[in-house]
């Protein structure tokens, strides 16, 4: 529950809700790679911080802070209250680690001082016009306008200006920079030309059940040879031992754009095939087209016309998967800190 590590100044604290996926935004605080963050840092479980009063006697001057999607809106203001009654003058930063580009708790904004976003559109406009509960299925609803649920509300401009960060995605997760490490992606023997396992739910009848039946079906009609075209669930270690077999990876879209696949394809060396990220900021950015990854439309029709390219220029293939590789690495051994002081800079 509590984490105690020596670092050069500052002292936080962390609320944070752990697992796979937000625990990537919190492990490179906690490995040693962030070397500038504070003196002193503690973690907290969330769901135990309100009972607790422990956190309330330690000298913190900043609190980052993660909850679940649906934590109630009374809860989480009532531990922000908590942490101001203690430490009036102490920075509080949300970590935002969900999946979808949109807001889902816009009232946050009015209660902390930075909000921190693993992933965010470019054009800013559409959070203070208020979203669906994810860009993507404002797509899908082309097909189907039944899909489409309400807008949510949006939040003031000159507070997304001011207080919308993009940080870190899932390049930090402690377990992906171990694989990382290990250099999968210098395996040679690759025997599946497309690589392309995907859970796709029963019914249709959902956005997401609807986006991810119609990537499989483009993605069969290829009729490629040699591609491993899989629904079915695997074990992880067999997952990345077909993607170290594999010259390229399909990534679709999953509740977001982000997708933990997109690292997995990288790491073991498959090139990353994927719908088009270009209205996405997010660090490191490893969707930069033909350098890191190879776009394809959202609707799919030059699926096939890209996987037969690059399956027979081996030459370009390669250095394209190389290179999201070497951004990736750079990012994790120097450019993480450099990104840490400038969300700890604009909180102040």
């Amino acid at each position: 529950m509590l984490h105690v590590l020596p670092r050069p100044a500052g002292r936080f604290l962390v609320f944070s809700e752990r697992g796979q996926i937000p625990g990537a935004q919190v492990d490179p605080i906690f490995d040693g790679r962030a070397g500038s963050i504070g003196d002193k840092v503690w973690e907290v479980k969330r769901e135990s911080a309100l009972p607790c009063c422990y956190w309330k006697k330690l000298p913190f001057d900043t609190v980052l802070l993660q909850t679940k999607w649906n934590t109630p809106k009374d809860e989480t203001v009532r531990l922000i209250d908590q942490v101001r009654a203690v430490r009036p003058e102490a920075r509080v930063i949300y970590l935002d680690w969900f999946a979808p580009l949109h807001l889902p708790n816009p009232y946050i904004f009015d209660f902390v001082d930075l909000y921190v976003k693993k992933q965010a559109l470019i054009d800013r406009s559409s959070y203070a016009t208020g979203m669906c509960d994810t860009n993507l299925v404002e797509y899908e609803a082309q097909w189907d306008p039944k899909l489409l649920p309400p807008r949510g509300a949006g939040v003031d401009q000159s507070l997304i200006d001011k207080k919308l960060y993009v940080g870190w995605n899932f390049a930090t997760s402690s377990r992906l920079i171990r694989e990382l490490s290990r250099k999968h992606h210098e395996n040679h023997d690759r025997l599946i030309g497309l690589h392309c396992r995907m859970h796709v739910p029963d019914t249709a009848s959902t956005w997401y059940g609807h986006m991810r039946r119609r990537c499989l079906d483009a993605v069969q009609a290829l009729q490629l040879p040699n591609a491993l075209i899989e629904t079915t669930r695997v074990p992880r270690v067999t997952f990345l031992r077909e993607l170290r077999a594999s010259k390229m990876c399909f990534s679709p879209f999953g509740y977001g754009e982000v997708c933990w696949r997109d690292f997995e394809a990288v790491l073991c060396g498959a090139m990353l095939l994927k719908p088009d990220m270009s209205h996405i900021e997010t660090n490191p950015n490893i969707y930069l087209p033909y350098e890191t990854y190879v776009p394809v439309r959202w609707d799919l029709e030059d699926l096939g016309s890209k996987c037969k390219r690059y399956m027979l220029d081996e030459k370009e293939r390669l250095r394209i998967s190389r290179n999201a590789v070497d951004v990736w690495n750079s990012y994790v051994s120097e450019a993480w800190r450099q990104q840490w002081g400038a969300v700890i800079a604009r909180s102040t």
